[in-house]
Formats: C-alpha cells, structure tokens, sequence
C-alpha cells in the first residue's frame, strides 16, 4: 500500500470532514543493480565534465551545443522517470471531471494534460513557452485537447468559461505581482460555481532537500512558494473546498540522466553519496488545494 493522504474538506465554515484517500498500487520492479555499479565508477568523471561545463559561465536553455542532451532532457524529461503519481485520480475523486470542461495553465509539455484529457470533455491546456508548447502538440494530438501559448494573466482573452480551471505547478512560477491577477484572470473565465485547482510543490522531500542542497532545477523557491500560498489563500473570491498532500516519485538509471534533466550548480562532488542513498529516487511533496469560485450575485 502506498502512503495514505489526508484531505481537509470543508464542506462547511464550521465543519471539516477528514478523507483517507489510500489506494492501492501495484509496486514497479526495482531497477537492475547491475547498472548502478556502473553508475558509481563512473560519477565523478561525469561530475568533472559536468563542472567544467559550468564554468564557462551560465547555459543557456537554447544553447544546444553547450550541452547537446540537455535541451531535449528538459522538455522531454526522457531519463526522469515518474514512477508514483496520483494528482489527477485525487483531484478526481473530490470534483469529478467526466462531462467537464478544463482549462490547465501551465502545461509545459502536457505531462498532466495526458492524464486529464482521458476523464474530461475537452481540456484547452496553456503556456507561455511556445518550444514547450509545440512539443506538447507533437506528442498528444487527441480533438477534444487544443494547446495554446498564452500567459496567465492573460487567461480572460480566451473568452471561453471552463468548470474547472488547474494550475499545475505553475502559480508559485508567477511574478508575485501578477499572481492575484492571474487568479482574477482564471477567475472570470470559472462557471459560476466551478472550481479552481492549483497544484503546487510543497516545502519538504527528498527532491526539495536536492533542490537547496544541489541547485536542481529552479532552486531555493521557497519564498514563491509562500507567496503562491499566501496568493490563493488570502484571495476574496476563493471559497477553501480541500486541501490535500500529494507526492510525485521521481527515478533516474544514471549521474547523466539527473546531471541532464535537473542541472545541479552546487555541491556537485556531493551529489553522487546523496542520489546512491535514496537509490536514485527522489520524493517531492506536493500540495493540492481546490476551490469553489464566489461569484458576485446578479444584479
């Protein structure tokens, strides 16, 4: 059995109902051994490559011929692997999909998009990034999902109403001074009654200590993070509906599948003890908080 997840459904102000959402998985088979053996005697010649690389300043993401993998790993996330992960049937179970119309800001290349598109009625999935963007249309082509490139703040020149509206990890990623228009944004385009979703990464687990620890990915978030919480939380029109734990676990073969997909930038000659430790998985703890949209009452 996996980890049980406790979510807090107010229901009512002066009411909470505690939901165990324990479910079963099946569990994956361990990855062969034989390759981390080889993964050991060769770490700190990758680690020394990867260093020198560093040191001639800061890589640019388009920069292909820096690090001829490291574009494709990022947006193919092909040596990361997600080996545990239950957003989606979780969100599921608390507001139903079947039937609805979903707006995901934030999409990236259209990870969660996949496990949305089979539960609901027609997903319109956005992003800033047009490179992220046209991958996503490569890879799910499906004629109830459209991608679009299009910022947050700017989600009211859709001019479309949605049930349900999910930012997935993306809210902490915005200017803290465009996150209460963001909210407005998703706000005006929510059915009176819908619900907005934000999944967003939570302050602990083994792939947050990596993120501090090593420089992975984004880095020290966590005041984005806060300000992301404070954001949702303290917004007028926003009534609290749940509040759960999440958890993504993540699982590398290889130092150049995690030097490629998560560019650490600190402590390098460290990394390899940290990453054999946990067996090459790393946990990040998500939080997902969902809720109803207070519409203004018509006049």
């Amino acid at each position: 059995m996996g980890p049980s997840r406790r979510c807090h459904l107010r229901l009512e102000p002066t009411r909470e109902i505690e939901v165990d959402s324990r479910r079963c998985v099946r569990a994956l088979p361990p990855a062969p051994r034989s390759g981390r053996a080889a993964v050991h005697q060769t770490a700190a010649s990758q680690i020394a490559g990867y260093a020198k690389l560093l040191a001639r300043g800061p890589v640019a993401q388009t920069d292909r011929a820096a690090f001829p993998k490291h574009w494709d790993a990022v947006f193919d996330r092909q040596g990361m692997k997600r080996t545990k992960e239950k957003f989606v049937p979780t969100l599921n179970g608390i507001v139903p999909l079947a039937g609805k119309r979903v707006l995901e800001v934030g999409c990236g290349i259209g990870h969660y998009t996949s496990h949305l598109a089979p539960l609901c009625r027609e997903v319109v999935a956005i992003d800033p990034n047009d490179v992220a963007i046209a991958a996503a249309k490569k890879s799910l082509q499906v004629p109830h999902v459209a991608f679009r490139v299009l910022s947050a703040e700017r989600i009211s020149s859709l001019k479309e109403v949605f049930d349900v509206v999910i930012f997935t990890l993306s809210l902490h990623h915005i200017p803290e001074e465009l996150m209460t228009r963001a909210i407005d944004e998703a706000i005006q385009v929510t059915r009176r009654e819908g619900h907005i979703v934000f999944l967003e990464p939570a302050q602990e687990g083994t792939f947050f200590e990596a993120e501090l620890a090593y420089q992975t990915c984004d880095g020290d978030e966590r005041a984005a993070k806060t300000r992301a919480y404070d954001a949702m939380l303290s917004h007028q029109r926003l009534i609290p509906l749940a509040e759960c734990e999440d958890q993504t676990e993540f699982r590398w073969d290889s130092m150049d599948d995690f030097l490629e997909t998560m560019r650490p930038r600190a402590n390098l000659t460290e990394l390899e003890p940290f990453l054999s430790s946990h067996d090459f998985k790393l946990v990040a703890k998500r939080r997902i908080n969902i809720f109803r949209v207070r519409k203004p009452a018509k006049s």
